[in-house]
């Protein structure tokens, strides 16, 4: 089940100005209400079909130059490399913590924005993105891709 742990990370963020203020919240769903949105979406037309990603499916995606989106407008570039390091910035702000690969999910820390905390999460593959936060009408608050 999906831990709420990395929901955190990006809350309350609404422009890169703030992005530091507000990333204790990236999770806000278990994995049994992401997987219930997964399956309504698939008889509904919407959302988009969210499939689970593997540790085998998450090593080969990692390390990576990333453009992600936090709810629908923030933009940031994370940087992982394969020594497990990690440096995001978003406009104006950035920080730099650690990734690495538990099980089927994926954690992160960052030194600003959780605070030092490790966070972790499963992901899900979406419409050519990858998804760590789903809202509960199924849209997603955090979404990611190779750039």
């Amino acid at each position: 089940m999906l831990e709420c742990q990395f929901a955190d990370v990006f809350s309350g963020v609404r422009a890169p100005s703030v992005v530091a203020s507000g990333m204790m919240m990236l999770f806000g769903l278990t994995g049994d209400a992401i997987a219930q949105h997964a399956s309504d979406g698939a008889s509904k037309g919407s959302p988009p079909r969210l499939q689970p990603m593997t540790s085998k499916m998450l090593r080969s995606l990692f390390p990576g130059k990333f453009e992600a989106i936090w709810q629908g407008s923030v933009k940031l570039v994370i940087n992982a490399d394969a020594r497990g390091n990690l440096k995001a910035h978003a406009g104006q702000n950035s920080d730099t913590g650690r990734w690495e690969i538990n099980g089927n999910k994926l954690c992160v820390t960052f030194a600003v924005w959780t605070d030092g905390s490790r966070k972790c999460s499963e992901v899900y593959r979406a419409d050519g993105w990858y998804v760590v936060s789903v809202t509960r009408n199924g849209s997603a608050n955090l979404r990611f891709r190779r750039q």
